[in-house]
């Protein structure tokens, strides 16, 4: 008896450990599936028409804390559940698995936090979860410069440049980089992304992201990568297992998604055309207690597009300006502490909640 004991204790052991590592597999089988990915290094970020920066201090301290945790299932390609190189901020943003500037975001922050699943068997640090937020915090998308030229040629402008100079988009020397894409994938993936994503991401630049339609834009932002449709941080976010569409928009149908990755892969970029590569909208301000703050941060990413001007959801509460927010902050406080608000998206971080209730207890002032 004391035998069948034991050995039903060891078959029980070995039972949890086997769902432990299925379930460690499916947290990251979305991304091997939605990001298979050939080569994930600086060239592939230049070829998306910036580099990826970040605080060098920052980094030296966040990559030896993953060499520590992770690199022994997730360094050489492919890497357990299709994720690799997690070292390398080129690889991580390529991959889907962060959101430059944006360091509570992503499938790797998820995944190391608090009721995260990895490291498997241990978890970490407080102080070491801080340090990778505020590394891929501080990355930044650094468009490339275009225009590059030693001909004289005409620039966009309409100045001539001079022999040997050095020219840039919109100025002497070139007219820079410009996208091709196939014209009938243009018209459906601007209906799509019209439709799902325009209320925050057209002329409203929630996140930083704007003119989501525009595949000049989405080039210029670096969240696509053309000729190779499923790379690029906007198809990591709307594949399943992504965080967007917010709200109750729904997620992105399998054949919506294709024609997504059909247009971008269409895509060639033409250096020299007449094309002007546009404007990348500036990062959000930093997170602080102030309404203009909390609206680039918070109200804006998360919560207009269910409570804005052009939504029939939300019950009719108004969030996009600062009297209608003024008028529920109360209720907006207490659904975003229950964690009831931002529906159908990430739960605010602790910083951001102590953000907004901080504001609201000092009176919500219009600052």
């Amino acid at each position: 008896m004391q035998l069948k004991r034991r050995l039903l204790s060891k078959l029980l052991i070995v039972l949890f450990y086997a769902s432990l590592f299925v379930t460690l597999g499916l947290c990251f089988n979305n991304c091997q599936a939605t990001h298979d990915l050939a080569s994930a290094d600086s060239a592939s970020i230049l070829s998306a028409g910036g580099t990826l920066t970040a605080d060098p201090t920052l980094e030296s301290q966040a990559v030896s804390i993953l060499n520590t945790y992770c690199v022994a299932c997730h360094g050489g390609a492919p890497g357990n559940g299709g994720v690799h190189n997690i070292t390398d901020k080129n690889s991580l943003f390529l991959q889907g698995l962060i959101f430059p500037g944006k360091g509570t975001q992503g499938l790797l922050i998820s995944a190391i936090s608090p009721g995260g699943l990895m490291p498997p068997g241990m978890s970490l640090s407080s102080q070491d979860v801080q340090t990778i937020e505020n590394w891929i915090g501080s990355m930044k998308i650094v468009p490339a410069a275009v225009g590059s030229s030693t001909s004289g040629s005409t620039g966009t402008s309409g100045s001539t440049g001079t022999p040997g100079s050095t020219g840039t988009s919109g100025s002497s020397g070139s007219t820079g980089a410009a996208i091709n894409a196939d014209p009938t994938l243009t018209s459906q993936a601007q209906s799509i992304l019209t439709t799902y994503c325009g209320s925050c991401h057209i002329s409203t630049a929630a996140g930083g992201i704007s003119n989501i339609d525009n595949a000049n834009s989405l080039y210029a932002q670096g969240l696509i990568v053309p000729g190779q449709g499923t790379q690029g941080s906007l198809i990591a976010a709307i594949s399943p297992g992504g965080n967007m569409p917010l709200g109750n928009a729904g997620s992105m149908s399998s054949q919506n998604l294709t024609i997504l990755e059909n247009w971008i892969n269409s895509m060639q970029v033409v250096a020299g055309s007449s094309g002007t590569s546009p404007t990348v909208p500036p990062p959000p301000p930093p997170l602080t207690d102030t309404y203009q703050s909390l609206n680039a941060n918070i109200f804006v990413p998360y919560c207009v597009y269910c409570h804005g001007p052009n939504s029939s959801q939300g019950d009719g509460l108004r969030l996009d300006t600062y009297q209608s927010v003024y008028n529920s902050r109360g209720d907006v406080l207490e659904k975003c502490l229950s964690g009831s608000m931002p529906r159908g998206g990430p739960p605010l971080t602790s910083a951001e909640l102590a953000a907004l209730q901080d504001w609201v207890n000092a009176g919500a002032p219009n600052d």
